[in-house]
């Protein structure tokens, strides 16, 4: 009977044990075999009581076993990639939204671009000490529910890296811009299909389509697909490298940003010379210049001929043709005046650089052409004051305005690239820049005819004083200027006789060749000019024209659409900020 009464108790106890759900915590069990060992100590002798203690005692290490078992199996099941990713975006999200340090340190370790690009590699940094005094993992751990998590995340995933990531190319988040002083930032992870969660704070906060991308600070847990694992059995840890050297910034000067380069776009421009048509250029001043050409060395000049019909043969009978005027046949400024003249709002103005992003934005030289300037356009204004002895000028003989755009004035011969390459994570970054340096002038040509007024040095100076400003609109102000006028003194009245036929008594016969100082032919007097310009108006300086300067220098050609053209090298007079070509003319 004794036996019988044992038999079962000992079976009703492995029932029980067996029976109950493995998530019975073994306490429970531990109840159910004292009731059992009481009630079976009542029916059995000492001997048969010691072999139930040892049977219960099996159970119970067996239960504690079981149980052990039970923990292990749920701690060390492996986290998959994306679950391990997923699992820290949530912890990290926790972290920085509480931790301003944190977000400190991940800021200004992207900006060191260890591996060129704006990664921050966990296995690298989880043991760096933050500024609050705590490790970057231990400022984790602090927003895990189980310590054992990062453990689990570290196993699935060892080449885990956080990207800061560059949206600046659509005017978004970029490292550089970051206010880490706010709290207001969202992790996402790299995960699979159409459509992207956001954590913030912990929680679910935003589902993004693929290609869409927040206007708010965003970091990005990913594998980092620069760095390989080359050894699991180092003493401290894995061991990591470059999948390739180039992508090692370690060592690099610049730790701020990816690699610039620089660059220049050549542009097409006109390099323009001193040549004029033939067709565009007076008979007379042609054969002035084959009648006092270079290789003349006596004190005749261009305009003599011109003028008065002096040449080699006829040196003391010089007659004025009334009909012979100066063009303004074109004029260039200077592009070392560009800075002062583009000086106000409504001025035209080199164009602010254009940043572009992405490899399909980069710009050609043709879609730059378009780009230069901004709108406006330049109003020149030349005064022109001819000397009468012993009379002050007080006003203009004559002005010209002219209004042009930036383009018909300047040609610019490159543009300025400075760019990043395109990678993987990052876009290119491309930035233009139209610099004043690379300015070159263009010819700009009168339209029409335009002619200055009647030059007679019998009773007029023998220079004419030219005064240039760019017109910007504002009250008026006068604007003085210190000139010496010259005036000739080899002329003689007319008394009749052969050289006065046809001439009014008041006449003047030019009774020598040139002009020049050596001759005693010309006398001077220093005068003051008063030009009327605007407050805001730029002064250009002023120069003169003098009647004995060289105008054409030789026989010249040049190709012009596609075909050779013949004409003449015709000298400029150089004014400093701007020069004008005049081609004396009979307007006949």
């Amino acid at each position: 009977m004794d036996e019988k009464v044992l038999f079962m108790a000992i079976n009703v106890g492995f029932v029980l044990f067996y029976l109950n759900p493995i998530h019975i915590r073994y306490t429970f069990v531990i109840e159910k075999m004292i009731v059992l060992f009481e009630l079976s100590t009542k029916l059995m002798n000492s001997d048969m009581k010691k072999i139930v203690c040892l049977l219960i005692i099996c159970l119970l290490c067996s239960c504690n076993k079981e149980e052990e078992m039970m923990t292990i199996d749920q701690t060390a099941k492996p986290l998959t990639e994306q679950d391990a990713l997923k699992s820290f975006a949530k912890v990290l999200s926790i972290a920085v939204s509480r931790n301003e340090s944190l977000r400190e340190y991940i800021k200004e370790k992207s900006l060191e671009q260890f591996d060129k690009d704006y990664d921050v590699f966990y296995p690298f940094v989880k043991n760096d000490v933050l500024p609050s005094g705590i490790t970057f993992k231990e400022a984790l751990l602090e927003a895990c529910e189980s310590p054992d998590l990062l453990s689990s995340i570290e196993v699935a995933c060892p080449k885990l890296n956080i990207l800061v990531p560059d949206w600046s190319w659509i005017g978004s988040f970029k490292a550089d811009y970051w206010d880490t002083s706010k709290e207001d930032i969202l992790v996402g992870y790299a995960q699979k299909g159409d459509s992207h969660t956001l954590f913030k704070n912990g929680e679910s906060f935003l589902e993004l389509s693929l290609g869409e991308i927040p206007d708010t600070p965003t970091l990005i847990v990913k594998e980092n697909e620069r760095m390989k694992v080359i050894s699991t059995r180092s003493s401290e840890g894995v061991e990591y490298d470059f999948i390739d050297n180039c992508f090692d910034g370690r060592n690099t000067t610049e730790t701020r940003g990816r690699t610039w380069y620089e660059d220049d776009i050549l542009l097409n421009y006109e390099e323009i010379n001193d040549f004029v048509p033939s067709t565009d250029i007076d008979p007379l001043l042609i054969s002035a210049y084959n009648e006092f050409g270079n290789n003349y060395s006596g004190p005749g000049c261009q305009r003599d001929y011109v003028y008065f019909g002096m040449s080699n043969n006829n040196q003391n009978n010089g007659i004025l043709n009334s009909n012979i005027r100066e063009r303004f046949y074109r004029f260039k400024i200077n592009p070392d005046s560009y800075n002062y003249i583009s000086d106000q709002d409504q001025d035209p103005s080199l164009s602010d650089p254009i940043t572009k992003y992405g490899r399909s934005h980069q710009l050609s030289a043709e879609e730059l052409m378009n780009r230069i300037w901004s709108g406006g356009n330049f109003d020149f204004r030349f005064d022109f004051y001819i000397g009468q002895q012993g009379v002050i000028p007080t006003s203009t003989i004559y002005y010209y305005i002219c209004s042009k755009t930036a383009s018909e004035v300047f040609d610019l011969t490159k543009v300025h690239r400075k760019y990043k390459h395109q990678t993987a994570v990052a876009q290119g970054e491309y930035i233009y820049s139209f610099l004043a340096e690379n300015l070159v002038p263009k010819w700009v040509y009168m339209p029409g005819d335009v002619y200055l007024p009647e030059w007679d040095i019998s009773n007029r100076s023998n220079n004419i004083i030219i005064a240039a400003s760019e017109l910007d609109p504002s009250e008026t102000r006068t604007e003085t200027y210190d000139v010496t006028f010259t005036y000739s003194n080899n002329f003689s009245i007319s008394t009749g006789g052969e050289a006065s036929i046809g001439l009014d008594n008041d006449n003047k016969i030019k009774i020598s060749l040139g002009v020049k100082d050596e001759t005693h032919n010309q006398h001077t007097e220093n005068n003051k000019i008063v030009v009327q310009t605007s407050y805001a108006s730029d002064s250009m300086g002023a120069g003169q024209l003098p009647y004995s300067g060289k105008i054409v220098i030789g026989p010249d050609t040049k190709t012009i659409n596609g075909t050779l053209v013949n004409g003449y090298s015709i000298k400029p007079v150089d004014f400093g900020s701007f020069s004008i070509t005049f081609l004396p003319t009979d307007i006949r």
